[in-house]
């Protein structure tokens, strides 16, 4: 099995997204932790070190296939109906399409990496959001 390798962002928006690769490819990302308990990305990460596989172990929330969020990032307006090809979005058997790392990593100069599968990062370079996840602040 493939060793899983992990990074936590903060975005300058306070924004908190889990991703996790198998090799050099991204299995799984979840947005919006901020908006969640803090113990729930920390479970999440005790989980990933205790040998965890989000997609065997049916992790739910995974962006990467959620519909709506593929078909935002590949051009599909889901307020009007607006939709490029749906090839684009569905395979031949109904399944999504996942997005790839290219289409959903957020490597903007403003966010920075605040942990990893070596533990948080750096303080300094968490925001509110990271520090109240991480360090219990408020």
């Amino acid at each position: 099995m493939t060793k899983l390798a992990w990074q936590v962002t903060e975005n300058n928006g306070g924004g908190i997204t889990l991703y996790v690769w198998a090799g050099d490819r991204l299995i799984y990302a979840h947005a919006g932790y901020e908006y969640t308990e803090p113990q729930q990305l920390r479970d999440n990460l005790e989980e990933l070190v205790s040998g965890a596989h989000p997609i065997n172990d049916g992790w739910e929330g995974n962006d990467l296939v959620n519909e709506d969020i593929v078909r935002g990032v590949r051009g599909v307006d889901t307020d009007t109906g607006y939709k490029v090809d749906d090839e684009a979005v569905v395979d031949a058997s109904g399944n999504i399409i996942p997005l790839t790392q290219d289409e959903y990593y957020d490597n903007h100069q403003s966010t920075k990496v605040i942990c990893d599968e070596e533990g948080p990062i750096d303080v300094d370079d968490m925001g509110a959001a990271g520090r109240k996840i991480f360090l219990g602040a408020k």
